[in-house]
């Protein structure tokens, strides 16, 4: 266990020509993926592919969220005017909950007979801004908009609370282990005429979702 280390003396010893034990190695490359700059992570990544995990497979997630983690304090701490955490941020949402939010709206076109989706979008909003949602869907064609913080990465993926009965979840309210708060995409308006979506306040719990109004 790397707590069990005095990392002093572990560091003194390799000072003195000692050999690093395994729990320090593993801690120096911790901190080397944790601190190289965004860029050099992702060309990283491209360069070695399936051999860029410098962390154990174990401790993928925990590294995935934490470098979300980092790109979005760094983000926040440049007043949201560096564009390179801007676009990694923005590339994870694609990854993750841009299918999601695009199975959701296919959903909601088949159940209000429309023809086709002609646009689903997840876009990375600032904390300074609310998550929202927009656009409308008639018997046409539907397309729909969603802007997400960057807590959607750490807060809902992880947890499979992406999409619950076919509906895609924003935002994270309050947390609960039993009953989690959150604001979740509903499309409201005449029904077989026109729709537009909101978001709206339901409560998850096991494996279903429950509108806060109902």
């Amino acid at each position: 266990m790397l707590e069990d280390h005095d990392l002093s003396a572990e560091n003194a010893l390799l000072a003195l020509g000692g050999e690093p034990c395994a729990c320090l190695q593993a801690l120096r490359l911790w901190r080397h993926q944790f601190g190289m700059p965004p860029e050099l992570f992702s060309s990283m990544q491209k360069y070695l592919g399936a051999d860029a995990a410098l962390a154990p497979e174990q401790l993928g997630l925990a590294r995935e969220l934490g470098m979300n983690m980092s790109w979005d304090r760094s983000w926040r701490s440049s007043s949201f005017l560096d564009k390179k955490h801007e676009r990694l941020l923005q590339s994870a949402l694609r990854e993750r909950a841009l299918p999601l939010f695009r199975q959701h709206v296919t959903l909601e076109k088949e159940r209000f007979g429309c023809r086709v989706v002609s646009g689903a979008q997840v876009k990375i909003a600032p904390s300074i801004e609310e998550v929202a949602v927009a656009g409308e869907m008639d018997k046409v064609a539907v397309k729909a908009v969603v802007n997400l913080h960057a807590r959607w990465l750490v807060q809902i993926w992880p947890r499979g609370l992406g999409m619950v009965d076919g509906v895609f979840v924003a935002e994270l309210v309050e947390d609960s282990y039993d009953a989690p708060l959150v604001r979740a995409v509903r499309w409201e308006g005449d029904a077989g005429v026109r729709q537009v979506p909101v978001l709206a306040a339901a409560r998850v719990s096991g494996g279903k979702l429950s509108w806060e109004d109902d």
